[in-house]
Order: structure tokens, then sequence, then C-alpha cells
């Protein structure tokens, strides 16, 4: 499938390791975690490693932490097509990725590699994204051979997926239903000329925000509206803080990291 990179490219530089995390920690955990130390457990020492689609460096986290548990050493390499670069992009990223070669701009349909040059490769959410003949054609290209490989993949009726709808639902909210964003800009060009439109643009805001905060309230995760619903106080807090035309840019900014998020979401459930 044809894919967007920009998004992805938006999201990384946000910081995150993990693009889906299982639980409160950074990288991913519980079977997810497993199914990987399983693989990667494996692999004699010395091995040489490649994570396609690594993004912020997460499944390579685990091979090399994999490694250093079982006393061994890995040579582990990360491409991924976005540009990434997690050192930079990752809180305290130079120490925690030291060893691992990042490969950014690299399509996994056409790996930089030479022939039968990898112990293991794989990778998570990443080769339902890609041309899946010719991704894993150049897979079997680059590992040697007796080489292992190993990806996990979005299940249409995953939890994640799932989410990921919810999400995509509670946007939807957001951007086109109550129009947020552009009715607390709105209110912000209002609020500096006549005081009726003002407190008419201050009803419309309050009125849409309240539709925002009530969506969703039985589903398990409300992370979009939680995000919304505390962005505005922060952006209205900036009122006196920043030029009224910086404010317009920054609340433009949010606006276009949702649909951003939005666009990212779609190719996950597409």
């Amino acid at each position: 499938m044809a894919v967007t990179v920009a998004q992805w490219e938006a999201y990384y530089r946000g910081g995150a390791i993990a693009a889906c995390p299982t639980g409160p920690d950074a990288n991913y955990t519980l079977e997810l975690r497993e199914v990987w130390t399983e693989f990667y457990s494996g692999l004699d020492t010395g091995a040489r490693v490649l994570d396609i689609g690594t993004g912020n460096g997460a499944i390579a986290l685990i091979a090399r932490e994999t490694a250093q548990s079982l006393a061994r050493s890995y040579e582990i390499h990360g491409v991924d097509l976005a540009r990434i670069d997690p050192s930079r992009d990752v809180a305290g990223g130079k120490q925690l990725f030291a060893g691992i070669t990042f490969h950014a701009g690299v399509a996994a349909e056409k790996l930089p590699f030479e022939a039968a040059s990898f112990a293991a490769a794989g990778g998570q959410y990443v080769l339902e994204y890609t041309d899946v003949r010719r991704s894993l054609t150049e897979v079997m290209r680059v590992l040697r051979p007796g080489g292992r490989a190993q990806f996990v993949m979005h299940h249409t009726a995953s939890i994640l997926v799932e989410r990921a709808r919810a999400s995509v639902r509670h946007s939807d909210v957001v951007l086109n239903e109550t129009k947020v964003y552009r009715r607390l800009k709105r209110f912000l060009e209002a609020e500096n000329r006549a005081s009726p439109a003002a407190r008419r643009a201050w009803q419309d805001l309050s009125d849409a925000l309240s539709i925002v905060d009530a969506t969703g309230r039985s589903e398990p995760d409300r992370r979009v509206i939680d995000v919304v619903v505390n962005a505005v106080p922060k952006l209205l807090a900036l009122r006196g803080r920043l030029p009224a035309a910086a404010l317009a840019r920054e609340v433009d900014s949010v606006e276009n990291d949702l649909r951003q998020g939005v666009r990212r979401l779609n190719d996950l459930i597409a």
C-alpha cells in the first residue's frame, strides 16, 4: 500500500519509541516483548541483525537488551522509509541507542545491504505497509543461509486497530463536527473587537468543548479527546504572552498535528 511518510516523520520527531505502546513503559511489553526476546535469544554472539521499519528503534532496542541479558553482542541495524533520527529525537537517545546503526530513507523493497549478510531480519507493524512480495524477496536476499525472519503485523480485529478506529471517530468530532480549533481562533479574533461578538464566540467554543468532552466517555481509549480538552486551555493561557499572529499559528500547528495523526491512523487501519 502507498504510505505518505510525512505524518510518520512528525510522529517520530515527537520522541515516542513505540508506535502502539502496550503498557506504561516507553517500549513494548507483555507478549509483544516476549515474542521478540524469544526470537533474538536464538542468535549467537556477533550475529548481524536487521530491524525493518524501525521507527524510533523499539525492536532494535529489544534486540540489544536481549543480547545484553545473555552476555552476547549483536551488530544491530535499523532501517525506515521515514527520515528517522532516534538518537536526536528520543530523550537520552545518544546513550540509549549506542551501538545501534540507523539508516533513514530506506525502503523495505530495496535494502542497501549485501546478499546473505544478516543472521536475522524482521520488523513490527511494517510489512503490511509495503509491497509484501518485493519486501520479502529482499529479506530472503539479505538473510544468510539458515537465517531467521519474523514479522508482527496488524490484524483487522486487533485491539490496536479497534482503538485506531475510535481515535479517528473522535478526531472527526473535533475537526469536522465541532471544529473546536477553528472556533478557538474565531474567539481569539473576536476578543479584540466588540464584546457581544466575543461573548458569542466564547459560547460557541464552550458548546463545542462540551460536545468533545462528552465524546467516547464509555470507551477505554480517549487519548484524542483528552489531548484536545487539555490543549485548548493551554492555548488560551498563551494570550498576552504571544502576539496574536503567533498564537494563531500555534493553534494551526496543534490542529495540523491532529490531522497528521488521523492520516497515520488511517494508514494503520488500511
